[in-house]
């Protein structure tokens, strides 16, 4: 009896200590990294992964320039944003790649421990030069107030003579897919035909001047369209789809707004004409606003009925008051203390 009794409690021994060295080996083996240098690390080895898929496997430089210290409310879930660089076959690449926490495996659950992250979105380009299309700005700003987050890339060149910005924004729908806007061509824009709407005896304003000027006499909008605007066009990867994005050159800049009666979030641009003048001399502009459509940003119908608006002589960038031109396109909507659109008018409380 004494015997069995001595099996059965070495029998129950061995078990116990066999599953404890099981699973301390599987939580050996299976473990993600913790440490933050490890956690960084591990993000950068998936992203280049990734990176060696689009562009070949010759890696000879990279470099991670950004990435968020803490997990941040992008999208509907907790994210870290990664930006890096990398040399492949003598090109230089950059990206952009966002990750979310995985669920908890089963394992995971057992030893009571969090999953670790998954790569959901990286949108990579190529930079021509050491100094181009540089990461800037990364920042989660909730465009649309609805408690969901966007990412801004703010993106910067340096070139010998000026600099040139652009920006790239990322957000999550409802489908859990990551979508990219970017500025359109300020050429293509400024060229495209107009909805022609019904304004009721309003009208947009087509230029934009300086106090004290004495009867300036512009140049017409179909020669000032003729000229070249000072931007860059690029193409980029967004998780195996090409897309097209601007940056504004030579002192062009854009300004996240609020739409002051809708309430939705605009991008104003300001982008300077190639029309002949000294690099950092004045030069005659165009304000554009734009908003986030369906497909990405569009023109704003609700400002200045979707026209630009042009400077009426050279200018430089100091001498330009953006928010002044903010309000006139506004104004150009507005009767008293009513406000016309397209389709529809409302009658609002106009801020002075």
């Amino acid at each position: 009896m004494k015997e069995k009794i001595k099996d059965n409690l070495f029998s129950n021994v061995f078990s116990l200590l066999l599953g404890g060295i099981i699973t301390i080996l599987l939580f050996f083996f299976s473990s993600n990294p913790v440490s933050p240098e490890d956690v960084k690390q591990e993000l950068l080895e998936i992203s280049l992964d990734e990176m060696k898929r689009r562009y070949g496997d010759m890696i000879t430089e990279n470099n991670i320039d950004k990435i968020s210290s803490t997990e941040l409310d992008a999208g509907a879930d907790k994210s870290i944003i990664l930006c890096g660089s990398t040399k492949i076959n003598e090109n230089i690449y950059r990206w952009v790649s966002i990750f979310e926490r995985k669920p908890p495996s089963i394992f995971d659950k057992l030893v009571g421990r969090s999953g670790f992250f998954n790569l959901a979105s990286l949108t990579s380009y190529e930079a021509p030069y050491f100094n181009s299309l540089l990461v800037d700005k990364v920042e989660v700003i909730d465009f649309e107030g609805d408690g969901t987050s966007e990412v801004h890339i703010r993106l910067q060149s340096i070139w010998a003579d000026s600099t040139s910005v652009g920006p790239l924004i990322l957000s999550k729908k409802d489908d859990a897919k990551w979508y990219l806007s970017s500025l359109p061509s300020i050429s293509n824009a400024i060229n495209s035909p107009l909805k022609s709407p019904e304004m009721g005896g309003r009208r947009p304003y087509n230029y934009f001047g300086m106090v004290g000027d004495e009867d300036p006499k512009p140049k017409s909008i179909i020669e000032l369209n003729q000229l070249g605007i000072s931007e860059e066009s690029w193409t980029l990867n967004h998780n195996g789809e090409e897309q097209n994005f601007t940056t504004l050159r030579n002192g062009g800049d854009y300004i996240f707004r609020n739409h002051t009666i809708k309430g939705y979030t605009q991008i104003q641009t300001l982008s300077f004409f190639i029309d002949g003048g000294a690099v950092l001399g004045p030069h005659y502009a165009v304000v554009n606003m734009f908003k986030f459509g369906e497909n990405g940003m569009e023109t704003d119908e609700l400002w200045n009925w979707e026209y630009p608006m042009y400077s009426t002589r050279p200018l430089r960038l100091s001498e330009i008051d953006m928010d002044s031109i903010l309000k006139a396109g506004i104004m150009s909507h507005t009767v008293g203390d009513v406000f016309y659109g397209y389709t529809e008018f409302e009658k609002i409380r106009v801020q002075k």
